[in-house]
């Protein structure tokens, strides 16, 4: 590795070109970023000293290149700067006289090469023509690009005056070709430009791990500089529409493929753990295959995060309840699923009975609360344990057997829980609520959506229920949270405003006109007490356990 002070403006100068890689980001620059870069500029425009102004570090790394033709060096940081000076020389190369425009062009261009060669800077793929038009005759130009709105905010700034005189377009071609100073940060073939990079503290918008885990995968094929490489076909075919499809969602992506064989990666971790597993394989066909099947695993990660995309009805059920409930732990565990019926090892029924004992753990261990934080070490184990064949079994026996806070919750905790503790909380008590009625498998469709959780003890308790309630309650401040947020004492309705805080008598009045199966076997009570709201949580318990059975009942 080389390293060293040098004037930005020696990137621009000799006859060199400087590549974009085209899996790199566009070009993101916009007006703060360009207002930063002419005041650090103009600072330098009534001095006379020769003081640089420092604007980070550039890494670049020599591309591999026949005898014929320039010198190439791929730009691994520092594109963005780059481009910026070079649009800047643009704009001033407007305004200058026909020597100082020869001049500039020796730094935009090489001269003496057409085509490939002939640009000091090849941008990416998306940037690539604006810019060229630009560099060759800026007419005609997108003014939606952010290289044209780049140029049009120099050319403004250089037309306008200082101290009731106009900016003269020498002096700044002066400060950028004289005062403008970087790191050059010359890679060799043996060293890791990504470890370089990671340890860069510079103005650029920094790379996210997804952006470090494209270009170390995508390094590994040859470079693109002209259209249809190596490395452009393994970008377009398979990590582009990797991108597209996932969009923000990319990073979130990559930290759960990377654990789906049981590997404890934090999301710190996520570019170490691809440039590992990139330097173990062996050639670029074996990461061509690998990135290959990460475009696939992508497909079925976009299911989890939209269900509604699930074709199946059954599966998209599942999935929506896991993404309801927040249960993206559980994500490695459903790639290894997903890709086993991809392969033929799982057919889709025996998939979907998987995803129902899932379903069944996750509730059953939200009703009994156990802390969620074990489930982190769940999934990992399963992953780590997964078999391919005879799964719902294996997946089966495996939850069965932990112990403890691992547990799969019987019948009985379960049932138990109910009755004597409270159940109340958003993210679980309407779900399960929901899928009670449900159970019931009316002909008539229920709009779920229009109702809301409603407790038939209000949590404002006024002296009327008081009286209801007997003795025991009539003197204390609170009502006992595991009586009133049983779930004994909660149902469904679209009726929540009316019934707020009214009596018994009338919340049945109102529920009368309820067509939910929750509702009937409340309004047929004559009182409303600590005795009807146990009775009803150990009825809703017995359903619950069958809608989802646990390791003791499972068959």
């Amino acid at each position: 590795m080389e390293a060293g002070p040098v004037k930005l403006i020696e990137y621009l100068d000799g006859m060199k070109q400087n590549v974009i890689p085209l899996f790199q980001r566009p070009y993101t620059w916009e007006k703060d970023k360009w207002q930063n870069l002419w005041e650090d500029i103009f600072d330098h425009y009534n001095r006379a000293d020769e003081k640089s102004h420092f604007m980070g570090a550039i890494v670049t790394i020599p591309i591999k290149t026949t005898p014929v033709g320039v010198n190439k060096h791929l730009i691994i940081d520092g594109q963005q700067r780059l481009l910026t000076v070079s649009i800047l020389l643009c704009a001033i190369r407007k305004t200058v006289d026909e020597r100082k425009k020869a001049l500039i062009d020796d730094y935009l261009v090489n001269r003496h090469y057409d085509g490939a060669d002939h640009l000091k800077i090849m941008p990416t793929n998306s940037d690539r023509e604006e810019y060229k038009k630009l560099i060759k005759t800026p007419e005609n130009l997108d003014k939606n690009s952010l290289i044209v709105k780049s140029y049009d905010f120099f050319e403004k700034q250089l037309l306008k005056k200082y101290e009731d005189e106009s900016i003269d377009p020498n002096k700044i071609l002066e400060i950028v070709v004289n005062n403008l100073a970087a790191v050059m940060i010359n890679l060799t073939d043996t060293d890791d430009p990504y470890l370089i990079f990671e340890s860069l503290n510079h103005k650029g918008q920094p790379l996210t791990q997804g952006d470090l885990v494209r270009n170390f995968a995508l390094m590994k094929f040859k470079h693109s500089i002209e259209p249809n490489g190596e490395q452009e076909k393994i970008y377009n075919e398979f990590w582009l529409p990797m991108e597209k499809l996932l969009d923000k969602s990319l990073e979130d992506f990559l930290y759960h493929n990377i654990r789906k064989n049981g590997d404890d990666i934090g999301k710190n971790s996520i570019y170490s753990a691809y440039r590992d597993l990139f330097d173990n394989e062996s050639t670029s066909d074996a990461v061509a295959l690998t990135i290959k099947s990460m475009k696939e695993s992508s497909e079925y990660y976009n299911t989890f995060n939209n269900p509604e995309t699930e074709p199946n009805k059954l599966v998209r059920d599942y999935l929506s309840t896991f993404k309801r409930m927040n249960k993206t732990v559980m994500y490695p565990l459903l790639l290894r699923l997903s890709k086993s019926v991809k392969s033929g090892e799982l057919i889709e029924e025996d998939y979907i009975k998987c995803l129902y004992i899932l379903e069944s753990f996750i509730v059953r261990r939200e009703i009994s609360k156990i802390s969620t934080a074990y489930l982190r070490n769940i999934f990992l184990d399963l992953c780590k344990t997964y078999q391919s064949s005879d799964t719902e079994k294996w997946l089966t026996s495996q939850l069965s057997q932990y112990p403890r806070f691992l547990r799969w919750p019987t019948d009985e905790e379960v049932q138990n829980k109910l009755i004597n503790d409270e159940f109340y909380a958003p993210k679980i008590a309407k779900f399960v609520l929901e899928k009670i009625e449900k159970s019931f498998e009316h002909k008539e469709r229920v709009e779920f959506s229009n109702l809301s959780v409603e407790h038939i003890l209000p949590q404002t308790v006024t002296p009327q229920w008081r009286e209801m309630l007997g003795e025991k309650y009539a003197k204390v401040d609170e009502i006992p949270r595991e009586l009133m947020h049983n779930i004994g004492n909660l149902t469904l309705t679209g009726y929540n405003t009316p019934l707020s805080n009214n009596s018994f008598d009338k919340k049945k009045e109102i529920l009368l006109n309820s067509h939910l199966e929750l509702n009937k076997w409340i309004v047929e009570q004559d009182v409303w007490t600590a005795t009807q709201i146990k009775e009803r949580a150990g009825i809703l318990g017995r359903k619950i356990v069958t809608i989802w059975q646990g390791p003791t009942n499972k068959s």
